[in-house]
């Protein structure tokens, strides 16, 4: 689980990953979160995939956020 603002609209967003799941991305609106969620493109959840950590940073220096995953086992995504 980690908070950002992915779609930089000032509001905080929450990524959640779990074991044999997608990872999910809720947005904040208003302080609220949507009770819809996105799931994070080049990821779909199997057996295979156990999310162990996630987190935001700028990871090409354009400004935005970016989410690293990283699974087990030893796998990493990075959504730009």
């Amino acid at each position: 689980m980690a908070w950002g603002d992915a779609d930089a609209d000032g509001d905080l967003d929450l990524v959640l990953g779990c074991e044999g799941e997608a990872i999910l991305l809720y947005l904040g609106e208003g302080g609220v979160l949507s009770n819809t969620f996105l799931t994070i493109a080049g990821y779909s959840g199997n057996v295979d995939n156990v999310v162990s950590d996630l987190a935001w940073g700028d990871a090409d220096n354009d400004g935005d956020l970016d989410l690293v995953a990283t699974m087990a086992p030893a796998r990493t995504a990075i959504q730009a």
